[in-house]
């Protein structure tokens, strides 16, 4: 029984579905359901209809001539069919329609059917798109035979690969590349054959290759393994070939093969037997992978009180299953217990990646890094001077090895000669190398305090729960907050950050405290409960002071039982006006050296037609190598946020955060710690890329300084001096006659 769909109500209202329940929005059934008859024999089903105020979507030429389609009525997430329709413009291509009339690529195609109406808005003009022509030629690269004449398409349009009868002897025609030498599509290149019908990626003319194939030898490289070869193997492209048997190789474990000698993921794994070619022509080598022997090793700390704490659940047990009450363990995992403070890895100089897991079973969360350790020696480098000593302990938090640790320019670090442990192969066996911090005072003694800063204004946004703004943020400042006890000496200290939800945590038992942060931006300080955000007043507290870049209080307390705990706020200059705020990210993942980082950026944005469109296709082409060699070989190592501070006329607001707020339009500084060329505005709403290169040394203060303001949600990035590449003898050297585009696509 197909369901009547062509209803309206006296207020002209259509029917987008169906519902059960009279008075429901929820559909139960769509325009296009059926019921049938024998699921409900016996039943009276009564279905209501669901009704929706129609939209009339009109087109708009846009400048073109021609004849455009006529209005056509549709409802929010309904669907809708666009007739086909002939456009021209002087110059331009019709592409399609969207939303706006300064598009540059379109929503819906020319003549597409069963699209979706999601303008909730209530958008209803579509515009025709007009994109610049892009020629494709072809060239029978060394064959004979008649090329195919140019087509004609534009980016992110779509065009038909001709046939072409072309030969070339010793040689079989298999299609078309972009790349002129194409000798095996494994890691990227494509081969168009004749009747593709393709999507084009390129904002600019591109020529298409013959490509020529022939039997490739292909040789088999144990790199350094041992096991039985089988010399070599002959296969044309698409043919089937035969692999060796596993190889071994002492110290290490096999992971596959690759046709690069050092691959990060093989492209053929430990139980491939045999495959289909795809290498073009010439010869070929594939190489044994494998894995140094390691350990799965979370890196963190813990405070000796802490570690005892854990030890004791652990006492006498061998199995989590054993633990009837888990409750510190939960605890650890819910409040970032290990990773409260930041942990570099280093081999021979040489920061190693980390890796992030959760195992909540054993108190790790997301934010506990682990690194891969094999027998060799590593340096740990802990983000500040507290720890006292390091560990290296199982999952029952039994010491497996110990040792003192060294201060170097403020940073405690822990040199580790480490063997690997075959007991421990398996990760979910969990090793932790952690730094042993200085205790807390005793919980049946002291009340939780949690640091943080803000301004003013904003933390009485923050005490009544106002959700008109994500408010928490400005807790993330990234300032380094210090607690001293009253004969100064450091007790702890932290950054509120992203990592730590903005706040800084410690314990207060009876004693002098002082607490000091590193801005002079500090007009108060508030002291709140933190069961129920209450202003808590009456305590012996000092007025703000402030020194050359930092302000501080002074914090006499008593502990008493039924005390709560405490959040203490340093209270900075309001914002001049909270209805303009925005938050702001910096990434990692684009800041980095100008020649490289830089290079490959506005390489992409180019390519998808944002920003730098002048960019000639050399300049592109080469963007795409410096991005070639960020994911191939330096794999992200050499992305990183430079040290800066963020000032208004109120003085510092933020330092080293990934995750800001600004106020629209007010004039910031920021300054540098190093060397930055660059700075670049991204715009999350328009995609707009605004750039800054006035940039000064400031010699009073030693950094770089640029003054910048935004008009909307933006992501920054920061380009740093250039990057030496002679220094790197393994980088394989640019090559004009390389496609390199593959690496500015969907980055």
């Amino acid at each position: 029984i197909e369901i009547l769909s062509t209803l309206r109500n006296a207020s002209g209202q259509l029917i987008s579905g169906w519902t059960e329940t009279q008075g429901s929005s929820n559909q139960d059934y769509s325009m296009t359901s059926s019921l049938v008859y024998d699921w409900y024999r016996g039943q009276t089903k009564t279905l209501y209809p669901i009704w929706v105020t129609p939209v009339t979507l009109t087109f708009d030429a846009n400048g073109g001539e021609g004849d455009v389609p006529s209005p056509i009525e549709t409802y929010y997430q309904g669907q809708f069919d666009i007739p086909a329709v002939s456009l021209t413009k002087e110059g331009y291509v019709f592409a399609g329609w969207a939303w706006e009339s300064n598009a540059t690529y379109s929503v819906y195609e020319n003549g597409s059917t069963n699209n979706g109406y999601y303008e909730s808005d209530g958008k209803s003009t579509l515009y025709a798109v007009w994109a610049v022509p892009r020629t494709i030629t072809f060239d029978s690269n060394g064959g004979d035979g008649e090329v195919p004449a140019s087509i004609s398409t534009y980016y992110e349009g779509r065009f038909e690969v001709p046939s072409a009868n072309l030969t070339k002897a010793g040689y079989t025609f298999l299609g078309w590349s972009f790349t002129k030498n194409l000798t095996s599509t494994y890691g990227g290149g494509d081969i168009y054959e004749s009747g593709d019908t393709r999507g084009y990626g390129y904002n600019a003319d591109k020529t298409l290759y013959a490509v020529w194939g022939a039997p490739v030898t292909i040789t088999f490289d144990m790199n350094d393994g041992t096991g039985t070869s089988l010399g070599t193997a002959t296969a044309s492209f698409g043919e089937s070939f035969n692999f060796p048997t596993k190889p071994t190789r002492a110290g290490y474990e096999f992971r596959g093969w690759d046709y690069k000698q050092n691959a990060e993921y093989p492209n053929w794994g430990t139980s491939t037997t045999s495959d289909t070619s795809r290498f073009i022509s010439g010869n070929a080598t594939i190489y044994a992978q494998w894995e140094v022997l390691s350990n799965q090793v979370y890196v963190g700390s813990l405070t000796s009180s802490e570690l005892a704490a854990i030890q004791e659940v652990w006492s006498g047990k061998s199995s989590l299953s054993q633990i009837s009450d888990r409750t510190l363990i939960q605890s650890m995992y819910d409040n970032n217990i290990h990773s409260r403070f930041g942990v570099n890895v280093y081999l021979n100089d040489v920061k190693l990646g980390l890796n992030r897991t959760s195992n909540s079973s054993y108190g790790f969360n997301y934010d506990t890094n682990y690194a891969k350790l094999s027998t060799n020696t590593y340096v740990f480098e802990f983000e500040n001077a507290l720890p006292t000593g390091w560990k290296l302990v199982n999952y029952r938090y039994e010491v497996q090895a110990q040792g003192d640790v060294t201060i170097v320019d403020g940073k405690a670090r822990a040199t580790v000669n480490y063997s690997y442990i075959e007991s421990f192969a398996d990760p979910s066996d969990n090793l932790f190398l952690m730094f042993v911090l200085p205790s807390m005072p005793a919980e049946s003694t002291s009340v939780g305090i949690n640091i943080s800063a803000a301004p003013g204004n904003v933390i009485d946004k923050l005490v009544t729960g106002d959700s008109s703004f994500e408010w928490n943020y400005f807790l993330q400042t990234g300032f380094l907050i210090e607690i001293y006890d009253g004969e100064n000496n450091l007790l702890w200290l932290g950054n509120p950050s992203s990592s730590n939800e903005g706040k800084v945590s410690y314990r207060f038992a009876t004693g002098t405290y002082k607490l000091r942060i590193y801005t002079t931006n500090v007009v108060g300080f508030r002291i709140y409960s933190a069961a129920d955000a209450s202003l808590i007043t009456g305590q012996d507290v000092s007025s703000v002071t402030h020194g050359d870049n930092y302000s501080e209080v002074t914090f006499n307390y008593t502990f008493a039982d039924g005390n709560p705990d405490m959040i203490l706020l340093f209270s900075m200059a309001d914002v001049s006006d909270l209805t303009k705020l925005e938050r702001m990210d910096v990434s990692s993942d684009f800041c980095g050296p100008y020649n490289i980082v830089g290079n490959w950026f506005k390489g992409m944005v180019s390519a998808m037609g944002l920003a730098y469109t002048d960019m000639s296709d050399a300049d592109k082409n080469y963007a795409g190598y410096c991005g070639m060699l960020m994911q191939e070989y330096f794999n992200g190592s050499i992305c990183k946020i430079p040290s800066f501070g963020i000032y208004t006329e109120n003085g510092k607001i933020i330092e080293n955060s990934e995750n800001l707020v600004l106020e629209l339009g007010v004039e910031c500084t920021i300054k540098f710690a190093e060397e930055v060329k660059e700075v670049m505005l991204l715009g999350n709403d328009s995609m707009s890329v605004n750039s800054i290169t006035n940039i000064t040394y400031n010699e009073a203060t030693g950094t770089w300084d640029a003054t910048f303001s935004v008009s909307e949600s933006t992501m920054l990035m920061f380009l740093t001096a250039d990057l030496d590449l002679s220094q790197y003898e393994d980088l394989p050297a640019y090559d004009a006659a390389t496609d390199y585009s593959e690496y500015l696509q969907g980055s």
